[in-house]
């Protein structure tokens, strides 16, 4: 079996215990919920050649950091057009 060092340790024990994001829309259900994270992951993934390398030394948001970020705002963009909210653990009502 695998140990685990002693240093990872305190920090899975942190993301254990992190609170969690989830998303929420009034009235709507499980299935629901997943057509439009499908429809919306769909929908970054198609800006993704806005976000990648078109020749080596092109400068883009793919050749930076901030890549991943741009396709995570893209899909939180369009859950949230949806109206669909994102909350940690539940939403309070």
């Amino acid at each position: 079996m695998m140990r685990i060092p002693a240093l990872f340790l305190p920090l899975l024990l942190v993301a254990a215990c992190a609170p969690s994001l989830s998303w929420h829309k009034e009235g709507a259900d499980a299935e629901e919920l997943r057509q439009a994270q499908r429809l919306c992951t769909r929908e970054a993934q198609d800006y993704g050649f806005a976000l990648e390398r078109i020749r080596p030394g092109d400068e883009t948001a793919g050749n930076e950091r901030g890549a991943g970020s741009a396709t995570g705002a893209i899909y939180r963009t369009c859950m949230e057009r949806k109206g669909w909210r994102r909350y940690r653990d539940q939403p309070k009502t």
